[in-house]
């Protein structure tokens, strides 16, 4: 088993995801309206209207974040967190899917997995790997969801990790300490980006909402990390 400390300069964001109400999950998105990261208009609620469909948009750690280099404080003497990789180079294998929103990658955990320990206030808990987000936009430059100094970047990727105690993803999504989220900037130009190549060069085969594709050779999540 491979074994990965991440750096402080890669992954930026780490939340404790608390239990969420109703309906809302991570791939029922035929009831939500149209939404984005910029300001409401007649076509679209921008953030500071997402409370108005859903009470879950409305909390005190809410995304997008805004991370401001002055105000951020590095913890010192603290163990980094760690990912554990089954497979070289952190291969997993699973369904590329088109939700609506973006690509999505869904994690066969009975062939290969990634675990995340070390996490701050669950340091004794293992966190497995299901989901992967890909964020980006339509310009080579706001691809982002968050922003370090008002600044977004050309891409960016959400890691879903789940309870190991709680043995599924639907399971954790109840729990106050169910889910961890790993946040990556992405830079440069994504089109050389050797860890997206897996994901990029598939796209054209999950045009529509919907549209999923099971990627036979997986993706190697040591190159993103």
């Amino acid at each position: 088993m491979q074994l990965f400390y991440i750096a402080v300069g890669i992954v930026y964001v780490l939340s404790i995801l608390s239990p969420s109400e109703g309906s809302d999950d991570f791939e029922n998105l035929d009831d939500i309206p149209p939404w984005g990261y910029g300001r409401t208009n007649d076509q679209v609620y921008g953030v500071e209207a997402w409370k108005n469909f859903s009470k879950n948009c409305n909390g005190r750690r809410q995304s997008p974040v805004n991370i401001r280099h002055k105000r951020a404080r590095r913890k010192r003497h603290r163990s980094k967190i760690a990912v554990q990789f089954t497979l070289e180079n952190g291969q997993v294998f699973g369904v590329l899917k088109n939700n609506g929103h973006s690509p999505v990658f869904t994690v066969n955990v009975s062939k290969a997995s990634a675990q995340l320990t070390n996490v701050p206030h669950h340091r004794k808990d293992l966190y497995i790997l299901k989901k992967i987000y890909f964020r980006f936009g339509c310009t080579e430059k706001t691809g982002s969801e968050h922003q370090i100094d008002g600044v977004p970047t050309p891409g960016e990727i959400h890691l879903v990790f789940y309870k190991d105690q709680y043995r599924t993803i639907d399971r954790a999504m109840s729990k106050k300490d169910g889910l961890v989220i790993l946040a990556v900037l992405l830079g440069g130009d994504l089109n050389y980006n050797r860890g997206l190549t897996d994901i990029t060069s598939n796209l054209a085969r999950i045009i529509q909402p919907g549209d999923k594709i099971d990627l036979k050779d997986g993706i190697k999540l040591s190159y993103l990390l």
